[in-house]
């Protein structure tokens, strides 16, 4: 009996490309996914498509270099030698094609992906870029208002902020920090307090992120009012 068979039949050739090719390949699959999620190198989504990717390459590569190895190989010779010619030589040409093409398509693959990249990373810098342009503008329009105003209340400044705030939704705050020295702080503060924030105090922010009473020092910097007022009422008082 000549084994592993001389696959000059049909049956013999459907046999092997439809049953035993498939199915052995399907043992280093099955074997090697559950290992690669096992050991963290996969992810558990991904078990299936890393399963199928596994076993077609197995497959291909068992259909392509069975008949090449068994031409050269192949016992007993004399049935094996006259294919070298018909079988392994065409089938080798076609590896090496298949291979270039792989590789081509691979490079071209990476091309893509690094352009589409850039493209990506370009325009994101872009819209950061417009966004910061944006919030300059902002700031300096509400810097020379506040420039050209010698005294201006909160509704003032709620009045001035809400435009900007409206058309850039991601700003988290507007605030307005006076200048103030040692010696109007105490003033600042009843002041504050009798417009209506009764619990408005200077405060200092310590290392652990906790609001302290504020330190000693030369001038202060506290916010007095800030827009939106609602979430971020806590932030009054805080020496910036």
């Amino acid at each position: 009996k000549i084994w592993p068979g001389a696959l000059d039949s049909v049956r013999d050739v459907l046999l092997f490309v439809c049953v035993a090719a498939p199915l052995g390949c399907m043992i280093s699959a099955s074997t090697a996914t559950p290992m690669l999620f096992a050991t963290g190198a996969s992810n558990g989504n991904l078990l299936f498509t890393n399963w199928s990717a596994w076993w077609a390459g197995d497959t291909l590569g068992v259909l392509l270099f069975t008949p090449i190895c068994l031409a050269l190989v192949g016992l007993p010779v004399q049935n094996w030698r006259g294919r070298r010619h018909s079988v392994a030589l065409p089938l080798l040409i076609c590896a090496q094609v298949l291979s270039g093409a792989l590789m081509f398509v691979r490079q071209r693959e990476q091309t893509r992906i690094a352009n589409e990249f850039q493209r990506n990373a370009e325009h994101l810098a872009n819209s950061l870029q417009a966004r910061l342009a944006a919030q300059t503008d902002m700031l300096m329009t509400i810097e020379r208002f506040a420039s050209v105003s010698h005294t201006f209340s909160r509704a003032d400044w709620k009045l001035v902020t809400t435009p900007w705030l409206e058309r850039y939704p991601g700003t988290q705050n507007l605030t307005w920090n006076p200048r103030i020295s040692t010696a109007e702080l105490d003033a600042f503060e009843k002041r504050l307090q009798a417009e209506g924030l009764t619990s408005f105090r200077v405060r200092d922010r310590n290392v652990a992120a906790q609001l302290v009473p504020v330190s000693a020092a030369p001038e202060y910097l506290p916010i007095a009012f800030v827009e939106p007022l609602a979430s971020n009422e806590a932030a009054l008082g805080l020496n910036v």
